[in-house]
């Protein structure tokens, strides 16, 4: 199944360093690279004009910034697909960039979000991930999961931000049965990362999916056939 055919360009938002804030929802020590906010105009599969946002990178001022003024720039009243790729990274800026979605939610955008197949939306990331009305992950896609600690001075979970992203997650709808199994395995409270692909995800009932990705995602070709042995077809 393919999410979206690409239409025409409208604009690019060059790439930014960025820096980390007090808590945060990567794993000590994790590096937040640099990152890519780039916004486009395309069509959905059923020719429906939509903004294709897409982030690759780590989460992290000035983020929130850029992402202001890229809503800002997007005046035709027409739904947004965010595309994300990170690992995470500042808790503090992920929140910002939340509010800010949800504000435009408010004004009566539609905002839907994806992870595609070989790519990946850990800690910080799902959160921002949630917000989407629908949920798009690919069956090949990787989450993330742990406990929110301190930027780079420790990888145990700090207790009051991590109870904080639960509760979004629980406002978000994210399963309360599934949030109280991975509680149990010690994966909010112990330092570590818990994986999960976007299939297992889906299964699991977890609602953080609502709209799988096949693995196998059809392409047009790039050429004709061709046989060496009897040239092109």
């Amino acid at each position: 199944m393919k999410l979206l055919d690409s239409c025409r360009s409208l604009f690019v938002l060059s790439i930014f360093s960025l820096s980390l804030s007090v808590f945060m929802a990567s794993p000590a020590g994790a590096q937040v690279v640099g990152a890519e906010l780039t916004v486009r105009e395309r069509s959905d599969n059923k020719n429906q004009p939509l903004y294709f946002l897409e982030l690759n990178g780590g989460i992290g001022y000035p983020l929130a910034e850029r992402m202001k003024e890229a809503l800002a720039n997007l005046t035709k009243p027409i739904p947004i697909l965010l595309k994300l790729n990170s690992g995470g990274g500042s808790r503090n800026e992920g929140l910002l960039v939340i509010e800010l979605l949800e504000a435009e939610i408010a004004k009566g955008r539609t905002i839907h979000t994806s992870v595609e197949n070989g790519e990946m939306c850990g800690s910080m990331c799902v959160p921002i991930f949630m917000v989407g009305k629908k949920r798009y992950g690919g069956e090949g896609a990787l989450f993330m999961f742990h406990g929110a600690s301190k930027a780079f001075t420790t990888n145990v979970p700090s207790v009051i931000p991590t109870e904080e992203m639960l509760l979004g997650f629980g406002k978000a709808g994210v399963s309360k049965e599934w949030i109280e199994a991975r509680r149990a395995e010690g994966v909010f409270s112990k330092p570590g990362a818990y994986w999960i692909s976007g299939r297992e995800l889906f299964e699991a009932k977890a609602n953080v999916l609502t709209h799988t990705i096949p693995r196998h995602v059809l392409e047009e070709p790039w050429s004709m056939p061709y046989d060496a042995s009897m040239g092109p077809k």
